[in-house]
């Protein structure tokens, strides 16, 4: 008995201990980040944590948080409600987080600490800063974003189409690229029909900003700007939203209507697979995997970025006032520039990282990375041949431009700042055009029917419940 004491006693003593182990507050660093779904390799944050612990002696316990567009994302930063370390928004958000005085002072270009900071494409930054130089900050005075943000990846807005179907119908890449924007139209360069089979096979993205640039580009490319307009730049035109301008646009997408399947965010590359649509308003990252999945499904997709201009888009990090653990901040920056984790991200995600191909491209670790996941092959004597992935102009279109072009003719589009409500009034009238009273109503039917029996069931399944326990109870 006196054993079954002291067992019962040591057994007893070891779980209050645990228990109190449990109990007690963890010693860890944190980390809050937030960013953009499927953004990120699926190891890196372990990675990462074992990097923090290299570099610090600390362990780090992060918080992954996600948002799905970059107005969710500036809500909840510009409400108080998201405590977060680091946040990943593209551009225009971050041009509106550092007016809004929102955002610390990164200086990570000028800080030995952060050695990855030298495989940043300096390309890059020098593009984002000679758009991006006279940023007012609260305070602080006229900034420009390279001090608030670290470019993390990018790419351009174009047109992904179904060769195939274009070449079986007689059109060829050609012509495709001669109609540029005019594709989107279902019109060749002249403006008349481009293919018959085009027709309600045209997706649009489901995104006023990407709309309104491949919109106003199409105008230019025709000649239907008004007079005055055909003057600015490319750059100046994309950041143009002044009456005249939004009229013509809201009358070009009208008239897309008659030839439009529909508009789309995530599944138009998945439909131009399947071969349920034709021609598509793309990103580059979008399209790279688009032809990578039709290729292995036996379908031919191709991407171009039209001639007569583009928009030039970026994702960056950034380090809000919220901020808890700016040390573990840059850390994360400087672990996702390291070459590695950057070319694994690639891989995973499809964007193309910021970090620099012309400094990486021969790199051991880089080469083993695009060999085992097949975007790279062994030569006759042995060597890796990576030319599939950075040979690519849709991935690498800075490497295959000259500056000239890339100055003229890739826009970069800024916050629309207070005319921004009268986009989203145009844009909203050109999403409900076309949809009858009759159809309104019927779907409004269809809501309310759903609505009601929910209710139904929910009072039916309670009183169920009430009725089984009025049973128990009487047993």
């Amino acid at each position: 008995m006196k054993k079954i004491s002291l067992i019962l006693a040591f057994i007893l003593a070891t779980t209050l201990i645990v228990s109190l182990c449990a109990c007690a507050p963890s010693t860890a660093d944190k980390l809050v980040i937030y960013n953009w779904a499927d953004y990120i390799y699926d190891t890196d944050l372990e990675d990462f944590a074992e990097f923090y612990l290299e570099q610090t002696g600390r362990e780090v316990e992060i918080t992954y948080v996600t948002f799905d567009t970059n107005e969710t994302m500036l809500t909840k930063i510009q409400q108080g409600d998201a405590d977060v370390d680091v946040i990943c928004p593209s551009e225009y958000a971050i041009q509106k987080l550092i007016e809004g005085g929102y955002c610390l002072p990164i200086n990570y270009f000028d800080d030995d600490q952060y050695q990855n900071s030298q495989y940043v494409d300096d390309r890059i930054i020098e593009k984002i800063d000679n758009v991006f130089s006279s940023i007012t900050c609260p305070n602080v005075g006229t900034v420009k974003m390279s001090d608030y943000m670290v470019p993390y990846m990018w790419g351009t807005l174009g047109v992904l189409y179904n060769q195939d179907v274009f070449e079986s119908n007689g059109v060829s890449i050609e012509e495709i690229y001669d109609a540029g924007w005019g594709v989107l139209w279902n019109k060749d360069k002249n403006g008349d029909l481009l293919c018959q089979e085009l027709n309600k096979r045209i997706f649009m993205k489901d995104s006023i900003r990407d709309v309104y640039a491949s919109t106003v580009l199409y105008l230019k490319q025709y000649d239907l700007l008004p007079q005055g307009y055909e003057t600015l730049s490319v750059g100046q035109l994309i950041n143009t939203v002044d009456d005249i301008l939004l009229s013509k646009v809201e009358q070009a997408l009208l008239n897309q209507k008659e030839v439009l399947y529909g508009y789309e965010v995530d599944f138009g590359k998945n439909d131009l697979i399947a071969g349920t649509a034709y021609a598509d308003l793309a990103w580059s990252g979008d399209a790279i995997y688009a032809i990578e999945e039709g290729e292995a499904e036996g379908v031919t997709l191709n991407y171009f970025s039209p001639e007569v201009g583009g928009n030039i888009w970026f994702d960056g990090w950034i380090i809000p006032t919220s901020c808890q653990n700016e040390t573990g901040a840059k850390l994360f920056i400087d672990y996702l520039n390291r070459p590695d984790v950057a070319t694994q991200n690639m891989v995973y995600i499809g964007y193309t990282s910021a970090v620099d191909s012309r400094q990486i491209c021969q790199m051991p670790e880089v080469l083993e990375i695009l060999l085992e996941n097949e975007y790279a092959e062994l030569d006759e004597y042995g060597n890796v041949d990576a030319s599939y992935f950075f040979d690519s102009e849709i991935r690498y279109p800075l490497d295959h431009l000259d500056s000239d072009y890339v100055d003229t003719r890739l826009g970069v589009m800024k916050d629309f700042g207070t005319s921004n409500s009268k986009v989203v009034q145009v844009w909203e009238r050109v999403r409900s055009t076309g949809v009858s009273a009759w159809t309104l109503l019927g779907v409004s039917i269809v809501i309310f029917g759903i609505v009601v029996g929910t209710i139904f069931l929910l009072i039916y399944v309670d009183q169920r419940k009430r009725m089984c326990v009025l049973i128990e109870n009487k047993d």
